[in-house]
């Protein structure tokens, strides 16, 4: 199964939703890594949603 690109531009308004986002990136979530260390093409929605 590859990675799936998803739209994260628009801001997830909950953390479930970031969850989803993430995991379907295939980075974050299902490797716990923090957003610092997420591929920032795939994981934009970490920084949106943090804000840092």
């Amino acid at each position: 199964m590859g990675i799936f690109r998803i739209h994260c531009g628009e801001r997830p308004a909950t953390s479930e939703q970031h969850r989803w986002c993430c995991a379907d990136h295939g980075v974050c979530y299902i490797f716990r890594k923090s957003y610092q260390e997420c591929d920032q093409d795939y994981c934009k929605c970490v920084f949106e949603i943090f804000g840092k």
